[in-house]
């Protein structure tokens, strides 16, 4: 299953929606069924989503929906790219070798 982003064009006007769409075979060729249509895209916003995403989440064992701003902790950082960007520059500059 996956999401589709469908546009629908009609009396000059555009209109976007969401599917979720299952991909099943018959008679030997892969044809994709509509299970669903989510919304307009100009409707969904990202907490709406969310709620529906955990909503779909409570039905299953299979999965679990983290909230990254609650469940995921950050105990040490460490930034590598500038001290690579200065190795890099200083290696290159020939600064340091005699």
């Amino acid at each position: 299953m996956f999401l589709r982003r469908k546009i629908v064009r009609q009396s000059g006007k555009e209109y976007v929606y969401w599917q979720l769409v299952e991909n099943e075979r018959r008679n030997g060729k892969v044809r994709q069924k509509v299970i669903c249509t989510v919304g307009r895209e100009e409707e969904m916003d990202r907490d709406r989503v969310d709620k529906m995403v955990a909503a779909l989440a409570s039905q299953t064992h299979k999965l679990q929906v983290l909230d990254l701003e609650k469940d995921l902790i950050l105990k040490h950082t460490q930034e590598y790219g500038a001290l690579v960007v200065l190795q890099r520059l200083w290696d290159e500059l020939g600064i340091g070798d005699e």
